[in-house]
């Protein structure tokens, strides 16, 4: 006999990738998500944006001019609902992109930018 595990993932999984998760809250404003890898034990993170070359990239920190994330591992923060617009296709309630931490200290990714005109 042996055992299978039926675990299929759900609450408390962790992602095999460093990323920020991106969603629509009920009132619809965006709420992101970073996990610990990311937070790095600080309070505030600075997210910006290049739309020339379609990149993101974020750099947590503990200076109050930038976003305040909630939480005691990952950071939960609000962004604008136009950074949503721009990252979540129409129809879609989330994203994902996925991040890699740069020599610099900021974490980077590739923005699939979106119409949802």
């Amino acid at each position: 006999m042996a055992f299978v595990s039926v675990v299929t993932g759900g609450r408390g999984r962790k992602r095999d990738e460093a990323g920020i998760s991106i969603k629509y809250s009920q009132s619809g404003s965006v709420q992101c998500y970073v996990g610990v890898d990311i937070r790095d034990k600080q309070r505030f993170i600075y997210v910006e944006l290049d739309e020339d070359s379609r990149k993101i990239r974020l750099m947590p920190t503990n200076n109050e001019r930038g976003a305040k994330m909630s939480g005691t591992s990952g950071g939960t923060f609000s962004l604008s609902k136009k950074f949503g617009e721009m990252i979540i296709p129409s129809g879609e309630k989330k994203a994902f992109i996925r991040l890699e931490k740069n020599g610099d200290g900021w974490w980077y990714g590739e923005l699939k930018l979106v119409n949802n005109d």
